[in-house]
């Protein structure tokens, strides 16, 4: 599950985030939980934009490397 595509856009940069007085960076409040992998990688994607309560997120495929 945490090496999912949908895993890893969800909770992008959502590792640093103190979301409740208390808990750790990383809480999620629907959940009652602290996510699994706080340092996610997205090999493929970048973010281009998150709204003020992270319910839309939209991300972009980065350009190729340059192929020789």
């Amino acid at each position: 599950m945490l090496n999912t595509i949908m895993y890893k856009m969800s909770y992008h940069d959502f590792g640093g985030i103190t979301t409740q007085h208390g808990q750790p960076p990383g809480y999620d409040r629907v959940r009652y939980t602290e996510i699994g992998s706080k340092d996610t990688d997205l090999e493929h994607l970048q973010e281009a934009f998150t709204s003020e309560n992270w319910i839309v997120r939209i991300f972009s495929v980065k350009p190729l490397e340059n192929r020789a």
